[in-house]
């Protein structure tokens, strides 16, 4: 079921939330030819995973700035940041006010 109502707010399921954060690492990297999309799909599920962590900006950039050097060997400019902002307004504009 991808829409869960919750006090009268509508809640995005984990699956269009990672599909959603795809969308944006797919807009803001340059992604290698030879990747394999449930690679990506894994980077994307440990993110939302962190964020729903309550994990700090300089955590998410930190882990997403390794994730583009070392295991997708992107370059810079460092859209790991742009990544990161994008994906925490996403995930929290999904849940019900606290």
């Amino acid at each position: 079921m991808p829409l869960q109502k919750s006090g009268g707010q509508v809640m995005i399921d984990d699956d269009r939330l990672i599909e959603g954060i795809l969308v944006i690492m797919r807009a803001c990297w340059n992604l290698p030819s030879d990747l394999e999309e449930g690679e990506l799909e894994g980077f994307a599920a440990e993110l939302l995973k962190r964020i729903q962590a309550g994990d700090s900006k300089l955590a998410l950039d930190g882990y997403l700035s390794l994730v583009q050097a070392n295991k997708l060997r992107i370059p810079p400019p460092n859209a790991w940041s742009e990544i990161v902002d994008r994906a925490t307004i996403l995930i929290r504009n999904s849940q019900p006010p606290r």
